[in-house]
């Protein structure tokens, strides 16, 4: 009977955990999009986009 219990109880504890990679990638492709919206607004503001082209322009002789 104790082998049927520790059995059951790993079974339930494996179970527990079956999606979680599936919700940790979620997770990070979810955030990894948040982050990059965030940079491609910064990135198209008026201020920035000066800055890069005034960068690029010194930087070309």
């Amino acid at each position: 009977m104790y082998r049927i219990m520790v059995a059951f109880r790993r079974l339930r504890a494996a179970d527990r955990e079956a999606g979680a990679a599936a919700v940790e990638y979620a997770m990070t492709v979810a955030v990894a999009g948040v982050i990059i919206a965030v940079l491609m607004t910064i990135l198209k503001s008026d201020p920035v986009r000066e800055a890069l082209t005034g960068v690029i322009l010194r930087a070309l002789p």
